[in-house]
């Protein structure tokens, strides 16, 4: 999403691979529904703790918490093992929430370059379908494609998949 609200970025761009994103926010609402229709146990907790408690060990909690909904059931595990590892920043989680996750719209399309937008086929935060109901990104140089059996990061889930897809759009660079 951040590139899509850059649009000097399309000068010194020869090719676009945009995973597992959205041309707007508009969608937030859809996986609040989700999430709401799909609860986790701990998660009010853990969000209404992190709110009063801003800490990089609270919010790697409600990240490891909210996991299930990320990730298949196949991939948790796999999930699992990465997003303990990562490193996790406050800081940039409130900018961002302060200062784009709410605003967000693309500010530019691309035009010419050779574009592959794909995202998993059950990805509940971004699914694909809000790149295919947008008609600025119906264009002739943007192929679209969902990855099967995986959520939020396919690249994690089913990644022989991922391959191919970056396989076929370097053919296309």
């Amino acid at each position: 999403m951040y590139v899509l609200a850059l649009p000097n970025v399309k000068k010194v761009l020869k090719g676009l691979v945009l995973m597992d994103t959205a041309p707007d926010e508009s969608g937030q609402d859809d996986y609040f529904k989700y999430c709401k229709a799909n609860p986790l146990p701990e998660m009010d907790a853990l969000q209404k703790f992190y709110v009063n408690n801003k800490t990089v060990e609270n919010l790697k909690n409600l990240t490891l918490a909210s996991l299930p909904s990320i990730f298949t059931p196949a991939g948790l595990p796999a999930g699992l093992l990465l997003f303990e590892k990562l490193p996790y920043n406050v800081e940039s989680c409130e900018w961002s929430d302060k200062h784009f996750d709410k605003t967000y719209k693309a500010l530019w399309v691309p035009d010419n370059i050779p574009t592959l937008i794909f995202a998993g086929d059950q990805d509940h935060i971004v699914p694909l379908t809000y790149f295919k109901m947008s008609q600025d990104f119906q264009k002739p140089n943007i192929v679209m494609h969902s990855v099967q059996n995986a959520g939020h990061f396919p690249w994690i889930e089913n990644s022989e998949q991922v391959k191919l897809l970056f396989e076929e759009f370097l053919t296309r660079l």
